[in-house]
């Protein structure tokens, strides 16, 4: 699986003629005339080739060829990184012929084994269950020798034996019936069977993904597909039609099922050609992203005409009583004051907070505590613990001096509202990644729970509206009877300072989550826990469909997934650095962590970022450029911050596979001044990385940083570190990159400020999300790239006309542009650093009511509800 990115797709096409050289080869040496070739057509009446052999092996050659190209010209490619030069991996076809020849030997040689003397068939099954367990043995050894350097080696899913125990058998299946079929037929009919059959189920397979190639590499697709058939077919008729071929019953019983197999088989895949042939992908890119455009016009106006319906204290209330069933917590007025005041956007639409504290609901105020202290006790874990007492910030003194500027933001962020919170402890995930990530069925039940403790408090409100007795009374506002620690907990230390006593916390550091961690999070049904995608390198349609739309340009990413659309992409287990090679440690209980950025299937309680509140990247207006005088380009510069690179497992990480295929379409011919200029490199120190991974990316991110050099200068001495660029190069650029690092980029709020288009592939979503609509403040990038992303860039970079419904003329540029100005328009007026403090204020409210053992009957008690 590692090196299926290095390897040529149908090779294997080449058994049949491999068999029949080295069977010639073994037939020739094993007369007692060598002068007489004839002798190969005459020793084996039953299993005889009459047709001449020179006219047969270029039959086979030309199959093999034909398939290969079948095979290959239907394969897309997910851009996964191979080695090149002197590296080992960059020799795969010719491994790949190598093992061709000896499973041509194998097939051979048993074939004469099999023949005997006298051409009588003789039983070889003890000679081949020797050899099965001596090649059994032999692999054994070797998997030990890869177990004893990687133990993740020794822990399989059930789905992964599953899969594993599938291939065995029908690779036991096949051996079986290959030893049986050759004692009637020739070896080279054996291979022939063998490889057609798997040919056909390669391309039905990647039929589906051929669609979204472009219509002339869909036209090649179906030529190489007739020709390859054409071609079995013209084999078939030369083997199973020979007149002179003396015939026994077995022999004509065999052949008349490989006819009828053959010909369904070509029926079924003249079916599929024509299904698929006149599927929608038809559809234009430009009309696509016209279409998807309008949509999300029409999507943002609707939203952002709800997120602020209220234009009163008593309509706020309204709106909160209609959307969430409940009364607003207590010091609504406050909240509702401090964003008016600050000319907030967005009243109404809080989603996102509800969402994340749902399951929270589902846990008793006083369990919820306990979990907040427990994790206080963590510091060395990333875990940074806050108190509010008395209207005042305090810090453990246990956070760490590296990330101080991350809670004196917080407090900075809280200081015009923490007067109006009750007394309350969070705690702050310090790292970039996410950290909570909760089985299904534990995660929906906590839901389940907390969605029933919610109904609890609207039957109440309900209640008292309608002027009934309520045990209780009324709804009040906060009291002091939760009680909170004075002091912060002592740290629990391990005696070989890893991992603390009792930790909550899974050590997931430099493994592969999804399939152990992400897919416990995914409904039972989901294709995370109930499939593998083993070939990185190949594309999954069925992981890119749902979020999609297929173009004649290739798959362009119509939408985010949806809330658990990372359960139907197991490709992402190896195709993102996050998942791939995680750089924190991970919990499966349900633990109130606020952090910066989560991952689908995470439950991380989302807050406004510190990196942003503080400008760590910051935009400055008077260094950016009017579109005009931008440069047609695509820019990036960053690190290899995504993940750590083990075991090669980079090359599939999105940043590596962003660089490279910029790389790969700088250096193209075809790339004019008409096309965007593409100006992506790595820059800076190498760091995340193990040997001899830390050596290899220093070689091929040198390598591809010379397709942003300067002109005139050479390659030699030109290196990562020349490659850098300050922040404010961005602004020289139409068209910016933007993607995930560690955790969610901090880059992505001055790219939407600025004047330039951002491009973005993330599977991070941060608490702005709910408040930005694709393809109307944005682009969105599938992380797989590909050949959509670059046909997108291209089409925006373009003067191409599209002509909308209304007949309004628009060229691809000036859509860019449009899109860049909205983006920018929404970022100034809805992402600004007030709009952080009313996020913050708003789900410290929320949240202090869930953890306060009167949650019941804690409410606002101003204007809005008379009986309160």
């Amino acid at each position: 699986m590692r090196r299926t990115q290095c390897a040529q797709v149908g090779v294997f096409a080449f058994l049949p003629f491999c068999v029949l050289l080295i069977d010639a080869a073994i037939r020739y040496w094993s007369t007692t005339d060598y002068t007489k070739l004839e002798t190969f057509s005459k020793s084996a009446p039953r299993q005889q080739w009459k047709s001449p052999v020179l006219t047969y092996g270029l039959l086979s050659l030309a199959w093999s060829v034909a398939a290969m190209l079948a095979v290959d010209s239907a394969r897309v490619k997910t851009g996964t990184i191979c080695l090149v030069g002197k590296h080992m991996e960059a020799h795969t076809p010719f491994l790949q012929v190598v093992l061709c020849y000896m499973d041509a030997i194998i097939i051979a040689e048993l074939s004469s084994l099999r023949r005997g003397p006298g051409d009588e068939p003789v039983d070889i099954s003890k000679f081949f269950s020797a050899f099965c367990l001596v090649a059994s043995g032999l692999m054994a050894i070797i998997a030990l020798f890869f177990m004893i350097f990687s133990t993740q080696q020794l822990h399989l899913s059930s789905v992964a034996r599953r899969d594993l125990f599938l291939d065995t058998l029908m690779a036991s299946v096949a051996i079986s019936c290959a030893k049986t079929l050759l004692t009637w037929l020739h070896p080279t009919t054996v291979a022939m069977l063998t490889t057609g059959l798997t040919l056909f189920g390669y391309r039905f397979r990647a039929l589906e993904s051929s669609l979204i190639l472009p219509p002339l590499s869909q036209a090649y697709v179906f030529q190489t597909a007739a020709m390859t058939t054409g071609l079995a077919g013209a084999w078939f008729a030369m083997v199973f039609y020979s007149k002179s071929a003396p015939r026994s019953p077995t022999t004509v019983l065999l052949h008349r099922c490989l006819v009828l197999g053959y010909m369904a088989a070509v029926a079924l895949f003249i079916t599929f050609s024509i299904f698929f042939s006149t599927n929608k992908t038809h559809v234009s890119l430009p009309a696509s992203i016209r279409r998807l455009t309008h949509a999300a016009q029409s999507s943002a106006e609707i939203w952002q005409s709800q997120a602020k319906m209220s234009k009163t204290l008593d309509e706020a209330v309204t709106q909160y009583q209609n959307r969430h069933f409940l009364p607003p917590p207590p010091h609504f007025d406050k909240w509702y004051e401090f964003a008016m005041n600050r000319s907030s956007q967005v009243i109404d639409s809080f989603g996102q907070i509800f969402d994340d504290l749902i399951p929270y609901w589902g846990l008793e105020p006083a369990e919820i505590r306990a979990r907040t202290a427990h994790l206080s006790e963590f510091p060395e874990m990333g875990m940074a613990a806050l108190q509010i007492r008395n209207g005042t910030l305090r810090q453990s003194p246990d956070i760490p001096g590296t990330h101080h500027w991350m809670t004196d933001s917080i407090e900075k962020m809280m200081e015009p509202f923490i007067q109006y919170l009750p007394d309350m402890d969070f705690v702050i995930n310090l790292a970039d990644e996410c950290r909570v990530l909760p089985r299904y069925e534990d995660f929906w039940d906590l839901r389940s729970k907390g969605r029933a403790a919610q109904n609890k408090v609207a039957q109440r409100w309900k209640d008292l509206q309608e002027n009934r007795n309520v045990e209780g009374g009324h709804f009040r506002t906060w009291t002091n009877n939760t009680e909170w620690p004075q002091d912060f907990a002592e740290p629990r230390k391990n005696p070989d300072d890893s991992f603390a006593t009792s930790s909550p916390f899974v050590e997931t550091i430099r493994k592969q989550l999804y399939y152990k961690w992400i897919a416990d999070a995914c409904p039972p049904d989901s294709a995370a826990r109930n499939s593998r995608w083993w070939d990185w390198s190949t594309l999954c349609m069925d992981c890119i469909e749902p979020h999609s739309e297929l173009t004649t340009g290739g798959a362009v990413m119509a939408h985010n997934p949806p809330p658990g659309g990372i359960c139907y992409q197991p490709d992402l287990a190896y195709l993102n650095g996050f998942i791939r090679s995680q750089t924190q440690a991970t919990t499966k209980m349900l633990l109130p962590i606020f952090s910066q950025a989560r991952v689908d299937g995470f439950a991380d309680i989302l807050f406004p970022s510190p990196w942003n509140f503080v400008d760590k990247t910051e935009y400055r207006e008077d260094t950016d450029l009017e579109w005009g005088r931008k440069g047609n380009s695509l820019f990036w510069r960053g690190s290899s911050s995504d993940g750590i690179a083990r075991d090669g497992g980079w090359k599939g990480f999105v940043r590596a596979r962003a660089v490279h295929e910029s790389y790969q379409e700088a250096g193209k011919g075809s790339r004019d001044a008409i096309t965007p200029r593409v100006n992506v490199s790595f820059a800076g120190e190498i760091h995340k990385c193990d040997s001899p991974d830390c050596g290899h990316e220093f070689e091929m991110f040198n390598l591809w940083s010379g397709a942003v050099k300067p002109e005139g200068e050479t390659q030699e001495g030109y290196d990562l570190n020349r490659a850098s660029a300050p922040f404010e190069e961005h602004w020289r650029h139409r068209h910016l990159l933007d993607m995930d690092g560690a955790g969610f980029s901090g880059r992505f709020i001055p790219f939407l400020e600025s004047r330039s288009l951002p491009h973005r592939a993330a599977l991070f979503l941060a608490w702005f999300d709910e408040r930005l609509q694709e393809w109307q403040h944005y682009v969105p990038v599938d992380t797989r790239l590909g050949r959509g992303f670059w046909a997108v860039l291209d089409f925006l970079s373009s003067s191409e006309v599209v002509v909308d419904d209304a007949g309004f003329r628009q060229t691809g540029d000036e859509m860019a542009e449009r899109i860049a100005e909205q983006g920018r328009d929404w970022a100034k007026r809805a992402l600004r650093k007030e709009d952080m403090q009313i996020y913050m204020f708003r789900l410290l409210l929320e949240y202090s009511r869930v953890v306060s053992d009167d949650r019941e009957t804690l409410g606002y008690t101003g204007t809005g509800i008379p009986d309160w």
